[in-house]
């Protein structure tokens, strides 16, 4: 420690004195700042801490395992296995794989074991979950597909359009049918290349021609001739 020149003592219980024989200044400090410890906790000499010293309520953000909390902030989630007392729709009835949830005629839903091989799953309103693993008939087996067995895919000629569904056939023939809505004019074949009407023709590229109307003397009104 440094030395100073002067010393400033402060607070309670503390007292100097100057001892000229030793050449030197003495420091009393008693009492520990207003009297020694009695006891802690009801124990005396060299106090160590034991289990009950301080309750829940004492310590600081502390929880109390003897008072209750609804939905506190503190707690943000909590593992499924550590709840206890779920309704039994939250429980998972099944043991095996395949094993399905199904509900009787009244709740809770409960276990339907998985069926064997090869069954299939059935209503059947006299079961206790109305639903039972049966066999299905498939009604007999296909022995061939158009003639032919083993893997069988799709060939030209299986079917007719006469055998499919609104399928027009081009061996039959159809006046003005009613899913043809619009035909370009391109497509039209064998229309007659001129038409004339009241003395006006058509040319081969659609255009109108005037040929010319006059009136012959004599004829009757509205008769005219090109």
């Amino acid at each position: 420690m440094p030395q100073r020149s002067y010393l400033n003592f402060s607070g309670l219980g503390v007292l100097a004195s100057d001892d000229v024989a030793n050449n030197r200044t003495v420091v009393t400090i008693s009492g520990g700042g207003g009297g020694a410890v009695a006891s802690v906790f009801g124990r005396a000499g060299d106090v160590v801490a034991l289990a009950g010293d301080y309750t829940a309520a004492k310590v600081t953000n502390a929880v109390d395992s003897s008072s209750a909390y609804a939905n506190p902030t503190w707690i943000t989630s909590l593992g499924w296995s550590k709840i206890t007392g779920a309704p039994a729709i939250f429980a998972d009835p099944t043991t095996t794989k395949g094993d399905l949830i199904a509900r009787g005629t009244a709740a809770p839903a409960t276990r339907l074991g998985v069926g064997a091989d090869g069954l299939a799953l059935v209503a059947d309103s006299s079961q206790p979950l109305g639903v039972k693993w049966a066999t299905v008939s498939s009604g007999g087996s296909v022995s061939s597909v158009f003639g032919r067995t083993g893997v069988v895919v799709a060939n030209a000629g299986d079917y007719t359009a006469a055998q499919v569904n609104n399928a027009a056939d081009i061996t039959q023939s159809y006046a003005n049918p009613a899913w043809i809505t619009a035909l370009a004019w391109s497509k039209i074949t064998g229309a007659p290349a001129t038409r004339s009407f009241l003395g006006l023709r058509t040319n081969g590229s659609g255009r109108i021609r005037n040929r010319g109307l006059q009136r012959r003397p004599g004829d009757e009104c509205g008769k005219y001739v090109g």
